[in-house]
């Protein structure tokens, strides 16, 4: 334990034979011991003095605001459009968290209800979650930018009350009488005498959507010595964070890493750095500016950044990525040559939202690109046979489930032993950017367009790629004159506007057939599925006979005014 907060065998000066480290196997095994010294440690070495008792009580609020001297410190940073530096100390922030949470009271919030924040990563999401901690609510985030999956997200999550500001009240539809507004109309004074509410252990804090699940609109639901807990640790240990740093990951999901990521870096009493990769694109001089110590870098921030000549890594000690996909690690590798990144520590973490925060990380290892993980700390894990396997179950290969609370929860990971680390090459299920890809989500926006030809979205396995394709098969039948890349274009711009980017299928291929249907009419979608994935269905779509039955079936449908329905 002495070790984990000073980097005992976290660090390496280059490639070094990992050695198992045992404060981190104590950990796995006594996850009380470990939070219990750790927060001892913390206190000690910073020079705290903590509220909140491991697995008894927990003050968001106190522990943040109160517990540290220097409150003139940046707590949050963000820049605006015109890319003009915006610096909010701690003390401004617990007055505007104050002013929020008096406000919420006044209107009658009470302990537990559930709050859902509707904003895009920014200050007024770190007032919201924080203001909420302060009351003891139950908080949820869901993404303003995509209506359709906001519209699903409320309606799974049946909220006591939305926060939102007036730009994204028009997407609430039949949930705009939960709403509040996100700025009082006038500024009032917070009540002097507002005592924070504390969480008792085994409380819900949060109620999250993870959408690296096969459920991905089923509230995972976080308790409060997870979200607290969890957050000093991965704050302190894996992305390394002391009061003096300054934090910044650009672009990376609000939906698989908040409100983890802002908690680490407040309860570390760090400097959250905001800054969006629109506004650096925009205004590249920003660059120059931001100076994070310790920063995350995703794939599309790295291809970013490969285009600039600034550096953005004068002061970092130490900058992370998430496990890359095999095609792309060679990417990497030349990123750190490109930047001149030989010397500075690099690693790999892992968030995972129904494991309260970070799932698994790496050693900080100076300019290599390993992808050898370890579970996180004081966190009861392990590793389970596949469900189709027919072997003998080994310790050594299958999916990670995690103890959050009295609950053991599956992870969609498969991890391989290697060495005394783990591999993590995939998951699962099928996932496409970290996401679990919910053909049943953008089947349903699909069909609320009222998109008018029968499809199917099927995941594919080709020989020449690394990774799983989604296809939108489309069974245009022998209609002519379609527009096949208008229409693709057209389908991709309405998901991605809806739902988001990373919901858009890979391919969308147009079938001059009609799907095999069952009895009652409907697409039968595993036989569709498999005759496509084998190939077996472009053999028939090129038969002449084939081609007229479709025909005829249309024909057929038209006269009766009949349409194939997709489910």
């Amino acid at each position: 334990m002495r070790d984990s907060l000073n980097q005992g065998g976290l660090q390496s000066e280059g490639f070094q034979t990992p050695a198992p480290l045992p404060w981190l196997e104590q950990s796995w095994a006594n996850p009380a011991a470990f939070f219990k010294g750790l927060l001892a440690k913390v206190q000690k070495t910073y020079g705290v003095s903590l509220k909140s008792d491991p697995f008894a009580h927990y003050d968001f609020y106190y522990d943040i605001f109160l517990s540290r001297s220097n409150r003139e410190q940046a707590a949050f940073v963000h820049y605006d459009a015109n890319g003009r530096r915006h610096p909010v100390t701690y003390d401004e922030l617990k007055q505007l968290v104050d002013e929020r949470a008096c406000d919420w009271e006044e209107r009658g919030f009470s302990q537990g209800s559930c709050i859902c924040l509707v904003y895009p990563l920014g200050l007024d999401l770190a007032i919201g979650l924080l203001a909420a901690l302060k009351l003891g609510l139950v908080v949820s985030i869901a993404s303003p930018g995509r209506p359709y999956l906001l519209k699903r997200q409320l309606a799974a999550l049946a909220p006591d009350v939305i926060a939102t500001s007036s730009a994204y009240t028009a997407l609430m539809g039949e949930h705009r009488d939960k709403l509040v507004e996100a700025h009082p109309k006038k500024k009032r004074a917070a009540s002097q005498g507002q005592r924070p509410r504390v969480f008792q252990s085994g409380e819900t804090a949060a109620r999250l959507f993870d959408f690296s699940l096969e459920t991905p609109l089923e509230p995972v639901e976080i308790p409060c010595d997870a979200l607290y807990l969890h957050a000093v640790r991965d704050g302190i240990i894996a992305l390394n964070l002391s009061s003096k740093d300054v934090f910044a990951a650009p672009g990376w999901s609000v939906a698989l890493t908040q409100p983890f990521m802002l908690l680490s870096v407040f309860l570390a009493g760090a400097t959250f750095l905001d800054v969006k990769p629109g506004i650096c694109a925009k205004s590249p001089a920003i660059l120059d500016d931001i100076r994070p110590t310790v920063l995350g870098v995703n794939q599309d921030f790295r291809d970013f950044l490969s285009k600039q000549s600034r550096d953005v890594f004068t002061q970092c000690k130490f900058w992370f990525r998430t496990p890359a996909d095999d095609w792309d690690k060679g990417g990497w590798q030349a990123f750190v040559s490109q930047k001149g990144l030989e010397k500075r520590y690099t690693g790999v973490i892992k968030w995972h939202p129904q494991a309260g925060g970070i799932l698994a990380f790496s050693r900080r290892r100076q300019g290599l690109v390993m992808e050898t993980l370890m579970p996180s700390a004081g966190m009861a894990w392990q590793v389970v046979p596949l469900p189709e396997g027919g072997g003998l179950a080994s310790p050594d290969f299958g999916r990670m489930t995690v103890v959050i609370g009295d609950e053991e929860r599956m992870t969609p990971y498969l991890f391989v032993k290697s060495g005394v680390e783990w591999l993590s090459p995939e998951s699962y299920v099928n996932q496409k950017q970290e996401r679990f890809y919910p053909r049943e989500l953008v089947e349903g926006y699909l069909k609320e367009i009222h998109f008018n030809r029968p499809f199917i979205i099927v995941p594919v396995n080709r020989p020449a790629s690394v990774r799983t394709t989604f296809d939108l098969v489309i069974f245009a039948g022998a209609r002519q004159g379609i527009d096949e890349a208008g229409l693709t274009q057209k389908l991709s711009d309405r998901i991605a506007r809806h739902l988001g980017r990373e919901y858009c299928p890979d391919r969308m291929v147009f079938q001059p057939v009609l799907p095999r249907l069952t009895p009652e009419g409907t697409i039968d979608t595993p036989w569709c599925m498999k005759a496509y994935a084998t190939g077996r269905m472009n053999k028939t779509c090129a038969h002449p006979v084939f081609k007229e039955l479709s025909r005829l079936k249309e024909m057929i449908l038209t006269q009766q005014k009949l349409s194939i329905s997709t489910t």
